[in-house]
């Protein structure tokens, strides 16, 4: 038995926290609407409040560091996701799917945005990059109809496929050095400024 699977302690909403993560939801127990993420926690592993219907805001604690995939996939009813200040890694498909997504606002310690990270967020208006941004991988604002602003940093090294595919941004300013794939901006219809 891994170390740190011993020292479990779930919460009465079905929370399991073991040595500082949260490593699963109950999702017959967990029916909040809001949630609070205790102090101390430093990491979410992957999938635990995936599918969480009822959650419509979660705050999550500066010491968090890490969140894995999929954490927040098909929380239709979650709002705004505002992620602390020391959170430097960010798993796939961390919103995918999560219909009623307006805003998120990321750390500037994030370098990467992993595949499918706001997929079909189809209310996503209004996202804050990181100031030091690198790559954003394939499918990240893949058809979310709703976003028709945002800023790139000029750190951005790399937009992936389909990246922006089904989107339309009234202006996108993209920093000269930026590679771009070639199908990233596919069936959108975005106006490109260099």
């Amino acid at each position: 038995v891994p170390s740190d699977c011993l020292s479990t302690e779930t919460d009465e909403h079905g929370v399991c926290y073991s040595n500082r993560r949260i490593v699963s939801v109950d999702k017959e127990m967990f029916k909040n609407k809001e949630y609070i993420v205790k102090d101390g926690i430093e990491q979410i592993d992957d999938d635990v409040f995936e599918s969480c219907m009822n959650i419509e805001h979660i705050t999550l604690p500066v010491s968090l560091r890490k969140i894995g995939a999929n954490v927040f996939h098909r929380c239709d009813s979650l709002q705004e996701l505002i992620l602390p200040e020391n959170v430097s890694d960010i798993g796939e498909c961390l919103c995918e799917h999560s219909k009623k997504l307006k805003r998120v606002v990321l750390p500037d310690k994030i370098k990467h945005i992993k595949i499918a990270s706001f997929y079909c967020c189809d209310s996503l208006e209004e996202v804050k990059l990181p100031a030091e941004l690198r790559t954003l991988s394939d499918n990240v604002f893949a058809c979310t109809p709703a976003l028709k602003h945002l800023e790139l940093p000029d750190t951005l090294f790399w937009i992936g496929g389909e990246c922006f595919w089904k989107v339309v941004i009234e202006e996108l300013k993209i920093p000269k050095h930026t590679r771009i794939a070639d199908d990233a901006f596919l069936e959108s219809n975005v106006k490109i400024e260099y």
